[in-house]
């Protein structure tokens, strides 16, 4: 069997951490995506086991496709060149499939790094979109790696796969908006839990698992945003039992 194709996600971890977990579980529920390409997320890797000066370097080293997002922040002050630049410069000297997400239409409210940082992708000639939400965020994504796919490895996804995938995208859109990433689900009726299933695991629900989902959301107060960033674990069938405290 072929190898998985190493995504490896790049940007500030913090200011946009709610749109490196949506690659996360674009590329780990998509119908397609998920059996060609592997999600590497820094922060979700293991520590090195001996110190290391650059270790996410290390990590962007073995990966063979490059994301990167952009927003308004930079490093901190002090931080000449952020750790964000070092992958982008380390992954144009390795000439991997590479693209550049770049967040909002203006540019006047990003550092000032940040600005030349971006001017300096233009001069790169280094392939860029903007995005304003997670939805065509991922929906940018999906796009350019099924052609990555085609491209590097002579695969195509399935007219039904796409169509899938894009409905998993169209699915959780109501749950990606700021102002609804919170919304309590103890409301939500049986076809709202149809469409979160669908999106958390980009497979159809049962009637059970759509009780068994409901029930769950109604007894833990659960935000989306709560079920959301904890989806492998409350999909695992033993996870249904166990005590745990819902965060508020």
């Amino acid at each position: 069997m072929t190898r998985k194709l190493k995504v490896f996600v790049s940007s500030a971890q913090k200011e946009l951490e709610a749109e490196r977990l949506a690659l996360l579980a674009l590329l780990t529920t998509d119908p397609f995506l998920k059996d060609h390409v592997e999600p590497i997320l820094f922060e979700r890797l293991p520590p090195p086991t001996r110190p290391v000066g650059k270790p996410y370097l290390d990590a962007l080293k073995q990966c063979q496709v490059y994301v990167l997002m952009l927003d308004r922040d930079y490093a901190p002050a002090g931080v000449k060149v952020s750790p964000t630049q070092e992958e982008y410069d380390l992954a144009r000297v390795m000439k991997i499939p590479a693209m550049a997400l770049v967040k909002g239409k203006y540019d006047d409210s990003r550092d000032a790094r940040t600005k030349a940082f971006f001017g300096q992708i233009k001069h790169d000639n280094f392939t860029y979109k903007r995005f304003t939400d997670r939805i065509d965020l991922k929906q940018e994504v999906a796009k350019w790696l099924r052609q990555v796919l085609k491209e590097e490895r002579g695969i195509e996804s399935s007219s039904g796969e796409q169509e899938s995938g894009d409905e998993t995208i169209e699915a959780t859109a109501c749950f990606e908006s700021g102002q609804q990433s919170d919304i309590a689900l103890v409301d939500l009726e049986r076809t709202a839990c149809k469409t979160l299933f669908k999106s958390l695991t980009g497979n159809d629900a049962s009637p059970g698992e759509v009780m068994v989902l409901l029930r769950f959301c109604r007894r833990r107060q659960a935000s989306s945003s709560w079920v959301q960033t904890h989806r492998r674990s409350i999909f695992n069938a033993r996870y249904w039992q166990m005590p745990i405290q819902t965060p508020r």
